[in-house]
């Protein structure tokens, strides 16, 4: 079952995990505008990238794409820690919540 906008709604989708090169920046931003009350800066492409390059951390996003037209409904933003051979799945380190947008 997915939620679109707090009503259940009946339809397959699967979940995918896309590098977020995979999102331009104005895709990304115009999703965040979407959702003011869940985005917050912790969900930033900038804030993602400030990551990688401070601690090698790899940004993902784990995203529920419908099967029928392949948008997605909803988007995770997670980093990838890989240290001593072990990978480690952050939701948005350094924040409190880093939930579903």
């Amino acid at each position: 079952m997915v939620y679109l906008r707090g009503a259940p709604v009946m339809r397959e989708c699967h979940a995918e995990v896309w590098e977020l090169s995979y999102f331009s920046d104005e895709t990304w931003n115009s999703l965040l505008k979407r959702y003011p009350e869940q985005a917050t800066v912790f969900h930033t492409k900038e804030w993602m990238l400030a990551l990688q390059n401070a601690f090698w951390y790899e940004p993902k996003v784990l995203a529920a794409v419908m099967n029928n037209d392949c948008s997605f409904t909803a988007v995770l933003p997670f980093m990838v820690d890989i240290r001593y051979g072990i990978k480690n799945y952050l939701s948005m380190p350094f924040d409190t919540y880093g939930g579903v947008i």
